[in-house]
């Protein structure tokens, strides 16, 4: 018996589901996220040593998301962020990790600063927070939400964040010590100072 044939028909499907794969890979459904470079994005620098985590209180409500997230004037973070194990439900929302002297993107924003702000918030400010990633380890989400256990959170108005050019920085830099922040300006540097 010829084997030959029995091979051309293996090598045969082999191609067919090849081309059909591939084919299929067209048809996918475009992500909802746009490319990055095309739009003004958040983004959280890391001017220390330490790993940190940066939280954005943007609370939206979108295809994305479908939870309710704290907003100003409420300055706690959300009651429900983060898994007990560090998994994160959707990375765009959660606490964004920032490696030591690095600087994360955390969301774009395609429309003028003031009319997505008025769109998402209450009022016209932002709040970001900063943890140390080790505390987070050490104490656990819960802690350090009800025990206010961040770095340092800044409130900042959408001319503010135009300002700064869309970038938050850890520590603030002088540019931003007439900004609101808790703790106050002052205190933040002292105590970053005050590290080995």
């Amino acid at each position: 018996m010829n084997k030959r044939p029995f091979y051309i028909i293996i090598l045969g499907i082999m191609l067919i589901t090849l081309t059909i794969s591939l084919t299929s890979l067209s048809c996918v459904e475009e992500s909802p996220l746009p490319p990055w470079n095309n739009y003004n994005n958040f983004k959280c620098d890391n001017n220390t040593g330490d790993t940190l985590r940066c939280y954005l209180a943007v609370g939206v409500t979108s295809n994305w998301v479908s939870q309710s997230y704290s907003v100003y004037p409420d300055t706690m973070l959300p009651v429900s962020l983060i898994g007990t194990n560090f998994k994160f439900s959707d990375k765009r929302w959660a606490l964004r990790l920032i490696y030591p002297f690095s600087i994360e993107k955390t969301y774009y924003v395609n429309e003028e600063l003031s009319s997505f702000m008025n769109s998402v918030l209450p009022k016209d400010t932002l709040s970001i927070f900063f943890l140390s990633n080790d505390t987070l380890r050490k104490y656990g989400y819960i802690d350090v939400r009800e025990n206010n256990r961040y770095l340092v959170r800044y409130d900042l108005s959408s001319s503010e964040v135009k300002q700064l050019d869309y970038t938050f920085p850890y520590p603030p830099t002088p540019e931003m010590s007439d900004m609101k922040m808790w703790p106050c300006y002052r205190d933040v540097i002292e105590k970053v100072n005050e590290q080995p």
